[in-house]
């Protein structure tokens, strides 16, 4: 169980970033509301500050380094980068 509050959320139905509390049990979001409670046995990340995009990803990536000669794609830069983006929740 997570609880991600003070989160700017982005969303597809208003063009203004909402701040606002989200829950997510189990991998899915429960509620998104603000000042939600804390569940017992919850993580809490203080969001303040940070935008929070559901669904939405960024699809124009390059698994290269932009000084290198070759346009042949790293495994360990493209891990490298991966393992940057993941979230370490």
């Amino acid at each position: 169980m997570l609880l991600l509050q003070n989160a700017r959320i982005a969303s597809e139905n208003s063009p203004v970033l909402l701040e606002s509390d989200v829950l997510i049990v189990e991998g899915k979001i429960q509620d998104i509301g603000k000042s939600l409670a804390v569940p017992e046995g919850a993580r809490v990340i203080d969001a303040r500050g940070r935008v929070l995009m559901p669904g939405m990803f960024d699809a124009h990536v390059h698994f290269r380094a932009p000084a290198l000669k070759t346009r042949k794609p790293s495994l360990r830069a493209a891990r490298r980068l991966l393992m940057a983006a993941l979230p370490v929740w």
